[in-house]
């Protein structure tokens, strides 16, 4: 009698020892996780407007649906079905950087997840510091700022109906520079610059004006080519670091070419401003000069 129930028991055991092996719980602990990703947008891309939301997993995955979220909260529907897209307007939120997410989950309960951060840009960029760079008879280099990586393009005209515009420069950035060409010497034009950010908004600015000299010959005059407003030295090394100004420069702005201000200095007029670039990393900066014949830009290298 004892060896029977010994033998039940262990009946028993190997019983329940079978069945928690088939157990659900079990069989989901043991599946590793599918991967899921998001399509639409890539991440770091800059959006605007009603946009694409898009995920997809592997093949043979069956999902019970998937879940787009921003910042934690759900964005439409639960549990979206293939072909898991769905449409948002990025106008519901401010813009900035934002965590999208996409959560998944198969028919047996495993969960999946993947996230990417994008940049909201429904407003336009902001754009300052308009000014020109250079004038001569024929052509004119143009420069200003934006608040937001965006394109460059100017228009320009011996009014304001313009009539012309320089060659579109589709890279984004923040420092911007546009030549304008096929210019009459001894003529006023007006111009307004344009940027359009990756969201597809774009800013324009007022309308400002310039002269071409007569001639080549009118370059020559030294306010023309602000002899003693700029720095004479444009290439700054290690041993020769300082930019010294012209002494009728009354405020210099240095920017580098993302558009940070890394320096900023005002004086009277007849005393230099210095920049001493040492410590700083080796790059081209733009200078803003501001005097008594107007704003002057220039460029200066640093190199180590």
């Amino acid at each position: 009698m004892t060896k029977g129930k010994s033998l039940v028991k262990r009946w028993r055991a190997v019983g329940l020892f079978t069945a928690f092996l088939a157990s659900p719980a079990l069989i989901r602990a043991e599946v590793s996780p599918f991967a899921v990703l998001i399509v639409a947008p890539s991440s770091g891309s800059q959006v605007a407007g009603r946009l694409t939301l898009e995920a997809t997993v592997p093949i043979g995955v069956n999902l019970s649906g998937i879940q787009f979220r921003l910042d934690g909260m759900e964005l439409g529907l639960k549990g979206i079905v293939s072909p898991y897209v769905m449409t948002w307007d990025s106008a519901q939120v401010p813009d900035g950087p934002h965590v999208l997410s996409a959560f998944a989950t198969d028919s047996s309960g495993v969960s999946a997840s993947a996230a990417v951060t994008i940049h909201v840009a429904n407003l336009p960029p902001v754009i300052y510091d308009v000014g020109t760079a250079a004038v001569g008879p024929t052509n004119a280099t143009v420069l200003w700022f934006t608040t937001n990586a965006s394109d460059s393009q100017a228009d320009f005209g011996e009014s304001t109906l313009y009539g012309h515009a320089s060659i579109l420069d589709s890279a984004l950035v923040s420092t911007h520079t546009v030549t304008l060409i096929g210019l009459t010497p001894g003529t006023t034009y007006h111009y307004r610059v344009k940027s359009r950010h990756a969201g597809g908004v774009q800013a324009l600015s007022p309308d400002y004006t310039f002269t071409t000299p007569g001639s080549a010959a009118a370059v020559a005059p030294a306010v023309a080519d602000a002899s003693s407003v700029k720095a004479a030295r444009r290439f700054l090394t290690s041993v020769n670091a300082n930019a010294v100004f012209g002494v009728d420069a009354q405020e210099v702005t240095i920017y580098d070419l993302r558009g940070r201000q890394v320096f900023h200095s005002a004086r009277d007029a007849g005393v230099a401003i210095v920049w001493n670039s040492r410590g700083f990393e080796s790059g081209v900066y733009i200078a803003k000069i501001r005097s008594l014949f107007g704003n002057f830009y220039q460029s200066l290298a640093v190199v180590k």
